[in-house]
């Protein structure tokens, strides 16, 4: 918040505490950087409701379903935030945390490779009918 000559108050987000990312499909988000937006980051919107209803026993996505997928995955986020850092007996710890999404993160790079390694051959198999086709055009010399 910062007052200006006119006295008036401007209210605006520290950006400085956040770091750029990306979500699961691809779009540009801010993060926190901590253990939990770690652990959560590249999982798609249903792996989010996932993983709470492992960890904190609750439908997630009935609750926040009638919000758009970034407000949902904040408000996750930060449920599973407030449990994990709840340090009561009997809470979740960010070991179970782990232990839930580390498959889901390692699936999810798997199957990004294999899109992009499918991509890539597709696209040599254009580049190479592209030149197929050229050699075909051509006219042969006398």
């Amino acid at each position: 918040m910062t007052k200006n000559a006119e006295n008036t108050v401007t209210v605006g987000i520290n950006r400085d505490k956040y770091t750029s990312t990306r979500t699961a499909n691809g779009t540009k988000s801010l993060s926190n950087g901590d253990s939990v937006a770690l652990a959560l980051a590249g999982l798609t919107i249903e792996q989010c409701h996932t993983v709470a209803q492992r960890l904190l026993k609750m439908d997630t996505a009935e609750k926040y379903g009638h919000l758009n997928e970034g407000m949902q995955r904040m408000n996750v986020g930060n449920r599973v935030r407030a449990a994990v850092n709840n340090e009561k007996e009997g809470t979740p710890s960010l070991a179970d945390l782990v232990k839930i999404t580390g498959p889901m993160q390692t699936k999810n790079i798997n199957d990004r490779e294999k899109a992009a390694a499918t991509k890539a051959k597709e696209k040599a198999a254009a580049d190479k009918a592209k030149a197929d086709a050229k050699v075909k055009a051509k006219p042969a010399a006398k």
